[in-house]
C-alpha cells in the first residue's frame, strides 16, 4: 500500500523547523557602514517561553528606543529551541505486518505584529519501524533540537520594514508551528497525537552606529526645530579650555557628515553655553542628523552624541514641545487628538515619569520632581495608530 502524507496537527511548537547549527551568529556589520568617527555597536533583548505542542507562542520584545540619537542600521531576530517529542505508531491491521521509515517534517512561521517575516522547514528521520499485526511502537523523548538556532532572520537599512523595529514600544512576535509525518502507511498505521515539550528563547539584536570618541566635557547637546526654516542647536560645556572649536556637522543619512559652521570656545568661563542656528534648506525632507566635533591643537578630535530632527514631524502636523529649556513643566503639541501615553526618559534610557492623556492634541506635563541638569526625552505613543514620537529638552 502506497504511503501518503499525514498532517498530525498545525501546532507543535518549534521542533523540526530547521536542522541547522545551534550557534548564534551576530548580524554581520562593518564600521564602513557608519562612516568616520563611528563604530558598530549592538543592543540585545531576549525573553523565554514554553510550548505544549498545540498552540502558537507569542512574546513581546522592546523596540530600539535609541535615546542617544544613534544611527540604526540593522536588526536580527533569533529563536533558540530545545524540544522533546513522544509519539506512538499503531498497526491497525489484524493480519499484515507494516514496515516503514517515519519522516517528521516541519514548515513553520514567525510573525511580527501579525505579518509573516520568516518561513523555514526541516526534516528528521525516525528509526526504521516494523509493526506486527495490531502492534504499537512508542518513541519517547525524541530530542531533534537542543538549543538550536531555528530562526536566523536579519534586516538592514535597505529593508523598509526596519523602521518598525525602532521606537518606544514593543514588538509582538508570534511563532506558528506545523508538523507532518511522512512515509507512514496510513491506513493501516495510525499515529498518535504527539506530546511535545518546547523551551524557546526569543532574541532580537539591534545594530547601530556609535561615536568612537565622545567628548566627555559636553554635558548637553540639543537640537530643536524652531519653525519651518531653522533648527536651534544648544550645548553646555564643563571645564572649558581656550583654543577649542566646536564644528557643527549635519548629515541626511546619519553616516556622512559635513561641516556647516563653527563656534570658538569661551576663553573666560569654565562652564560655558553655546548656541547655533541651522537654516533648513528649501524643500528638504526626511531626517537631519546633527553632531558637534570638538577640535583642539595636539588633541584628537572628539564628538557629541547625535541629535535627529525629522522634517516630516515638525510644525502643526507633528509633535513638538515648549519651553525648552523648561523649569518644572513642558507643553506638548500632538499630531492629532488621540489617546496618548507620554514617557519622560533620561539620557541613559531610564523612565522618569509616565502620564496618560485621553483624546487630546495638547497637554501639559508637570514634572513630579525636580530634574537634575541634563538631556531628557518626551516620548509620546499614539494608542490608536501605534506610532511613537520623540522630542528632546534640556534641564539646566
Amino acid at each position: 500500500m502506497r504511503p501518503r502524507r499525514i498532517q498530525i496537527s498545525r501546532g507543535i511548537l518549534p521542533l523540526l523547523l530547521m536542522l541547522m547549527g545551534a550557534s548564534f551568529l551576530s548580524p554581520v556589520r562593518s564600521n564602513a557602514q557608519c562612516g568616520p568617527g563611528y563604530t558598530v555597536a549592538t543592543e540585545v533583548h531576549s525573553t523565554t517561553a514554553t510550548g505544549d505542542g498545540a498552540n502558537p507562542t507569542s512574546v513581546s520584545l522592546p523596540q530600539f528606543a535609541n535615546p542617544g540619537g544613534n544611527t540604526f542600521i540593522g536588526a536580527q531576530m533569533d529563536v533558540f529551541l530545545t524540544s522533546t517529542i513522544t509519539i506512538t505508531f499503531t498497526n491497525t491491521s489484524p493480519t499484515a505486518t507494516q514496515s516503514f521509515f517515519p519522516l517528521m517534517s516541519r514548515p513553520d512561521e514567525l510573525d511580527l505584529n501579525g505579518t509573516d517575516v520568516f518561513d523555514a522547514s526541516g526534516n528528521q528521520n525516525l528509526p526504521h519501524t516494523t509493526l506486527a499485526p495490531s502492534a504499537s511502537k512508542t518513541y519517547t523523548n525524541i530530542t531533534p533540537y537542543n538549543n538550536n538556532n531555528i530562526v536566523d532572520y536579519t534586516i538592514g537599512t535597505g529593508d523598509p520594514s526596519l523602521v518598525s523595529y525602532e521606537g518606544g514600544g514593543n514588538l509582538s512576535f508570534t511563532y506558528i508551528p506545523t508538523i507532518f509525518f511522512n512515509n507512514v502507511p496510513n491506513p493501516p498505521v495510525s499515529p498518535s497525537t504527539p506530546v511535545v515539550n518546547d523551551n524557546l528563547t526569543f532574541q532580537v539584536t539591534y545594530s547601530y552606529c556609535q561615536l568612537t570618541v565622545l567628548a566627555s566635557n559636553i554635558i548637553t547637546f540639543t537640537a530643536t526645530r524652531e519653525n519651518g526654516q531653522s533648527v536651534a542647536l544648544n550645548w553646555i560645556v564643563a571645564n572649558e579650555q581656550p583654543g577649542r572649536r566646536y564644528s557643527v556637522e549635519v548629515s541626511t543619512d546619519g553616516k556622512n557628515f559635513q561641516d556647516q559652521g563653527s563656534v570658538p570656545s569661551d576663553s573666560v568661563r569654565s562652564d560655558a553655553s553655546y548656541s547655533y542656528s541651522y537654516a533648513i534648506p528649501a524643500g528638504a525632507t526626511g531626517k537631519l542628523y546633527f553632531r558637534l566635533r570638538q577640535s583642539q591643537a595636539a588633541v584628537v578630535d572628539s564628538y557629541s552624541t547625535v541629535r535627529i530632527i525629522d522634517l516630516g514631524a515638525g510644525g502643526p502636523s507633528g509633535f513638538s514641545l515648549y519651553p525648552n529649556p523648561p523649569s518644572d513643566y513642558i507643553n506638548l503639541n500632538f499630531p492629532a487628538a488621540h489617546d496618548w501615553k507620554v514617557d519622560i526618559v533620561a539620557a541613559d534610557g531610564g523612565l522618569v515619569q509616565r502620564i496618560y492623556y485621553p483624546n487630546t492634541s495638547l497637554a501639559r506635563v508637570n514634572f513630579n520632581r525636580r530634574l537634575s541638569a541634563g538631556t531628557y526625552y518626551a516620548r509620546a505613543t499614539d494608542a490608536e495608530e501605534s506610532k511613537v514620537y520623540v522630542a528632546s529638552f534640556t534641564i539646566r
